[in-house]
């Protein structure tokens, strides 16, 4: 792969080479460049629930933002790095990398291509924590992610797009399951007369395969889905997208049990939902939204879940920013007990809170709490708050 080869010095010269270089060429040239200084107190490292262990925690944050934009395409990369040093549990010491990559060509006046890929290597109670509510016990994590799409104009009204996707997840402990998922996305969006309403028709189909770990012997399951809805303008700033359907998952798993192997079958069938409101206004933005989803995890088996987020963000004054999310998540996964299948469910919530005071254009104190509630086989509690310091910079060219 990519990231195993390569530094994260080779990779960053190389956006600066496609930026600088004729691949790149024409219309409007930006750089958005930052480096935080962040001192952190965590009560809970671990996110255990009978030991808790406490520690402060000095972070360094530097990130790359380019982007590009011609009369055909938009081209964006970014790189973000965070060093982290502990005081006393210094064999954590770690420093989490994400790449990311977007960019759209316009090849015809029908047909605009699309690439979005990432790579994120952080620890099992960061992004996926935050992102999909499961709380695994704290690991090295290395996700890569990679999906190119194609949109085809029909007609002035109509828009199909279809988007391929390849997703990968591996972990450092033997106790979960490394995993990949490949699949394909169909939408299909008709604009009304009334150009405030939009109909969206969605089909898909994922394939999951499951590596051997500590619990597991092999596994996979297909999933299908369906969703239809719409996409509604109630007014220049308030957009609303509600998006329902049915799946399908058919899965097989083979658990090891001592000296046994546990094989475990399972057709079933749901629902799945999308649906957010959102709002703009001059100081800022709210979004609601609830999701209910099939996803993978490094239990190794699908993982039923929904999702209820608040994002708010607003501008209180000049000098002062201010920001929080609110998530909750309710799930159920199968897991072997025994020569038995039993579903178990787990229930996480977020609250971050984060506050901006700028001392000048490109400098800002930062202040940020986070809480966290895991409840599954065990109940954890999680706070940790931070004290920093940011600088951000912006470099323009024509």
């Amino acid at each position: 792969m990519l990231f195993h080869k390569w530094s994260t010095w080779r990779i960053f010269l190389l956006f600066l080479f496609l930026f600088k270089s004729g691949y790149l060429w024409g219309g409007q040239k930006q750089i958005n460049a930052s480096i935080a200084v962040r001192e952190m107190y965590d009560d809970n490292i671990y996110l255990g629930s009978t030991m808790e262990i406490d520690d402060f925690i000095t972070l360094i944050r530097p990130e790359v933002n380019i982007d590009v934009k011609t009369e055909r395409m938009d081209f964006r990369g970014g790189i973000a790095l965070n060093v982290q040093r502990y005081a006393n549990e210094s064999q954590l010491n770690t420093t989490d990398q994400i790449y990311t990559l977007t960019t759209h060509f316009l090849s015809s006046e029908r047909l605009n291509l699309g690439l979005d890929g990432r790579y994120i290597k952080d620890t099992t109670l960061e992004t996926e924590l935050t992102e999909t509510g499961i709380g695994l016990i704290r690991t090295i994590r290395k996700n890569y992610s990679f999906s190119p799409s194609a949109t085809y104009t029909l007609s002035e009204r109509d828009s199909l797009t279809i988007t391929p996707f390849y997703t990968r997840t591996n972990y450092q402990s033997p106790d979960y399951s490394d995993y990949w998922v490949s699949g394909v996305n169909l939408n299909y969006k008709h604009l009304l007369s009334s150009e405030r309403l939009s109909l969206i028709g969605q089909a898909g189909y994922n394939y999951v395969k499951f590596n051997p770990s500590e619990s597991i012997y092999e596994g996979h399951y297909h999933n299908c889905q369906i969703y239809g809805g719409i996409n509604y303008l109630f007014s220049e700033t308030i957009t609303m997208n509600f998006l329902m359907g049915l799946r399908y998952t058919n899965s097989k798993m083979r658990y090891w049990w001592y000296p046994f192997i546990i094989l475990y079958k399972d057709k079933t069938v749901g629902w799945v939902a999308d649906t957010s409101l959102s709002k703009t206004y001059e100081r800022g933005s709210l979004t609601l939204g609830v999701r209910r989803e099939i996803l993978p995890s490094g239990w190794a088996g699908q993982l039923e879940t929904n999702k209820f987020y608040i994002y708010f963000v607003n501008k209180f004054t000049e000098r002062l920013q201010g920001r929080i999310n609110i998530s909750y998540y309710k799930g159920e996964y199968p897991r072997p007990m025994g020569m038995e299948m039993s579903d178990y469910s787990y229930h996480t919530w977020h609250i971050i809170p984060t506050l901006h005071y700028y001392l000048m254009k490109h400098l800002a104190i930062e202040l940020n709490y986070s809480y966290t509630s895991y409840k599954s086989t065990i109940h954890s509690n999680r706070n940790t708050v931070f004290l920093g310091i940011r600088w951000d910079g912006q470099y323009l060219w024509e």
